[in-house]
């Protein structure tokens, strides 16, 4: 990897983290998608739709973190693991979190183009293991 695609990717990882939806939409194209799987499977088509999930997400998941494991890059693709930590206060996956602590792992696949931004990132997670967390903190 060059050192110039380590910094691109690296700006990208730490929007992730900064919890601000405009730090992760500066850093995305006019046409990004957005997938991730899971119970609630879903595909958002451009920058205002995804910046509507990231401040949805950001203000569930209070704190939200994640620790970079392992990454690779294939030219335009990249590809990070990552252990996620946050605080679930409000209504995600559906179940009600009260100040909940939780953890969950997953990948990031982020297709750039030629300028470094994104133009695609696909986000594989159980949030299976989220739902369990909240589960088992009710009882």
């Amino acid at each position: 990897m060059d050192v110039s695609a380590n910094h691109k990717f690296k700006k990208i990882l730490n929007a992730w983290n900064s919890g601000k939806p405009d730090e992760l939409i500066k850093l995305c194209t006019d046409l990004i998608v957005y997938q991730h799987s899971g119970s609630e499977y879903l595909v958002i088509r451009g920058k205002e739709g995804f910046r509507t999930y990231l401040t949805g997400l950001f203000n569930a998941i209070q704190n939200l973190h994640f620790e970079y494991i392992n990454t690779s890059w294939n030219d335009p693709t990249y590809f990070a693991e990552w252990r996620s930590t946050g605080i679930l206060t409000g209504k995600r996956y559906g179940v009600e979190g009260k100040n909940t602590p939780i953890k969950f792992e997953g990948i990031f696949v982020f297709v750039l183009d030629h300028d470094g931004k994104i133009l695609e990132q696909r986000t594989y997670y159980n949030d299976g293991e989220i739902v369990e967390q909240v589960k088992s903190r009710e009882k």
